[in-house]
């Protein structure tokens, strides 16, 4: 993936580098410089466990399936450290994705203060990717293979300015606080539960800051037709429910029938879950100048969940 701006006519060209950019060998020098800068600024980091399992089945709800019960534990421990990488993963992405958001917003940046806001942010997410990278047990699978992270990349080096400040900042930044929270208070390991609190308190500010520079813009015609369609396709991976969990548990058990399926949806509670997300991403979206958009959304029935 390659990240374009948008020049003042309209056109657009490659300026920053790919997502899926290497990491250096431990042992070169620029990773240890970059290794001694953030741990003196976030020195908490301890690194993997030896299990890899670092929330436990409530987390997941596996404590509701009769089948996840009926295994024995090294099964239960495999699905429960599947499980956790998943979520490490999307957090490595996610933050990752945030180093590409704030290096486009630097250079969109209207004023010195919004380059110096989208600077201090970028600080943030670099700790943030250092500290959840040295808790994977495995290598993350590329993004393009993760239809969430692939969706983030296209909507980071596609989007115009206004549209991001939304859909990155004030959207997923805003559910970013409920999932970390939720993390934070399932997580049992006490050295990656730190991490995530430092997470947490960094999302507030990253939140609010969007919810400021959306207040400060204007959306044009072109940007809410654009957060429309992108909302659309974000907003369809919700409605499925937690398929991710259920996958694992699938591969574990040598596959599942139909009946077998619906019935792990069910001890699940998704329809309850995913409902529950679909609300809290349509409360954010409801700001001020674009409840026009969550209003054509929920006309297409995209706060509805639609469970396989």
């Amino acid at each position: 993936m390659r990240i374009r701006l948008e020049s003042e006519d309209g056109a657009l060209s490659p300026i920053l580098g790919p997502l899926d950019t290497p990491g250096l060998a431990p042992g070169s020098r620029l990773h240890a410089l970059v290794k001694n800068c953030l741990v003196r600024r976030n020195p908490i980091v301890k690194g993997a466990g030896v299990s890899g399992v670092y929330w436990p089945a409530e987390y997941f709800g596996l404590n509701h399936s009769s089948l996840f019960r009926s295994l024995n534990g090294d099964q239960q421990g495999a699905i429960l450290g599947q499980c956790s990488h998943q979520l490490l993963q999307e957090a490595y992405y996610v933050e990752k994705s945030g180093s590409q958001f704030t290096a486009k917003m630097s250079l969109l940046a209207g004023t010195t203060e919004e380059r110096m806001l989208f600077s201090l942010i970028a600080a943030d997410e670099a700790a943030h990717l250092y500290s959840v990278r040295s808790f994977l047990t495995q290598e993350p699978a590329a993004h393009q293979e993760l239809p969430f992270l692939k969706l983030l990349a296209d909507i980071i080096e596609n989007s115009s300015r206004m549209t991001l400040v939304f859909v990155v900042q004030v959207v997923l930044e805003g559910w970013g606080i409920t999932h970390y929270r939720g993390l934070l208070e399932r997580c049992c390991d006490p050295d990656l539960k730190a991490v995530l609190q430092e997470i947490l308190n960094d999302e507030y500010k990253h939140h609010g800051s969007g919810v400021v520079l959306l207040s400060e813009g204007q959306l044009s015609a072109r940007e809410k037709h654009e957060i429309t369609e992108t909302m659309v396709r974000f907003l369809e991976m919700v409605a499925v429910g937690p398929t991710g969990v259920v996958q694992v548990v699938e591969q574990n058990c040598q596959g599942l029938g139909t009946e077998a399926r619906k019935a792990l949806y069910e001890d699940l509670r998704s329809e309850e879950t995913t409902r529950e997300k679909l609300d809290l991403l349509k409360k954010l979206m409801a700001q001020p100048g674009v409840l026009d958009i969550v209003e054509a959304l929920d006309k297409k029935g995209c706060f509805e969940p639609r469970l396989n």
